[in-house]
């Protein structure tokens, strides 16, 4: 199947304040990112904006301690001409 976003795995992870969040889009898209426990809530949003095609990163920083320890998901949700796209992986935050 043809995929318009390709969501990597975050590095480091498990991570203790810093992580980058590679991905890489087929078109140009509306892209945002958030962050969200593991019963569903929201807790962070990293990214929410028109990106052109090819690769990218973001950086998602907890250096402020906004996210305790634990584990995380984040949802990447991809916006174009053809349609709602999303992909989502965990993110381990550790001490």
């Amino acid at each position: 199947a043809f995929r318009h976003v390709i969501l990597k795995q975050n590095y480091p992870n498990p991570c203790s304040t810093v992580a980058t969040i590679p991905f890489k889009l087929m078109n140009p898209s509306q892209v945002t990112i958030d962050v969200y426990d593991m019963m569903g809530k929201k807790m962070h949003s990293l990214l929410d904006q028109q990106m052109d095609a090819g690769d990218h990163e973001v950086v998602f920083n907890n250096t402020n301690g906004l996210l305790a320890k634990g584990n995380y998901v984040y949802q990447v949700v991809v916006v174009n001409e053809l349609g709602r796209y999303h992909q989502c992986k965990v993110l381990t935050i550790q001490d």
